[in-house]
């Protein structure tokens, strides 16, 4: 006598299991997204905080995450989601959040962390001028830091932009 497979969410009999794996249709599942994928779709943040566990044959991705407040965070970005995982191929059709424990993300620093600040720099005369027209000791003093970190950081890209088109990355900008 056969039986067909169990679809229902309790456990699958052995030999159910076995019969799937001959027809090709149990794969290892150890990890269904690649980490470097889940957080180029997600962003560093949310990749932190998630990981995709198991996607079963209907096409329900599992992701785990640390608490329900990530759960219900990302079920409200779960369209989003799945329109970009499908965009690169994969046969996702939903989202399933599951409460775990989740180790620290192993990625490295992205590009805002490993981000230099750039010295403040000396105000020209006249933005010197202007600013110190602003009464208030502590705003005048708020808005030079600022201005002069601005100028920095715009003097910085700058430099940057110049190197990359020196090694013919891209056009300077003007």
């Amino acid at each position: 006598m056969r039986r067909e497979p169990r679809t229902g969410g309790g456990p699958s009999p052995l030999g159910d299991l076995l019969r799937s794996f001959e027809r090709g249709e149990l794969t290892a599942q150890r990890g269904p997204v690649k980490p470097e994928i889940w957080q180029q779709i997600v962003g560093p943040r949310v990749a932190d905080r998630s990981r995709p566990a198991a996607l079963d044959a209907s096409g329900v991705l599992l992701v785990h995450v640390p608490d329900a407040v990530w759960a219900q965070e990302l079920s409200l970005l779960s369209g989003m989601i799945v329109a970009r995982l499908r965009a690169l191929g994969l046969g996702v059709q939903s989202l399933r959040f599951a409460i775990r424990k989740l180790d620290p993300a192993r990625r490295g620093a992205t590009r805002f962390e490993r981000r230099t600040v750039a010295a403040p720099v000396e105000l020209p005369e006249e933005l010197r001028a202007q600013i110190e027209k602003i009464e208030d000791p502590g705003l005048r003093e708020a808005m030079t830091a600022a201005a002069s970190r601005s100028l920095a950081e715009q003097a910085a890209q700058e430099r940057r932009s110049a190197r990359q088109a020196a090694k013919g990355l891209r056009k300077p900008r003007k």
